[in-house]
């Protein structure tokens, strides 16, 4: 176990592991924080860096409500521009083209 979270620490104590067994581990799981992400960048080279589920969702879900959030502003931003006379007018003729069979 490492103390602490401090990039430089935590490959100090990885490079205690020899150089041929660190060239050996084909894939880390990880979160996404950039020491974590250093360390095993430095220590093992040969490896393919996962971010594990966890993390994966939480920005998953953060990027979600900024995607809804943004989506229902540019919602807002449109219809201030719309004229709800001129809607309520094309609603009106669209009724009667539809009850009278024209359309």
């Amino acid at each position: 176990m490492i103390k602490g979270t401090v990039a430089e620490d935590i490959i100090d104590v990885l490079k205690k592991i020899p150089e041929r067994l660190r060239k050996k581990v084909q894939e880390v799981t990880m979160d996404m924080a950039a020491n974590m992400q250093l360390a095993i960048k430095r220590c093992f080279t040969n490896a393919h860096r996962v971010i594990d589920r966890f993390h994966e969702k939480l920005a998953y879900d953060a990027v979600q409500e900024c995607r809804i959030k943004y989506r229902w502003e540019a919602l807002d931003t449109e219809n201030e521009g719309i004229n709800p006379k001129t809607c309520g007018a094309l609603i009106l003729f669209f009724d009667f083209m539809h009850t009278t069979g024209l359309a």
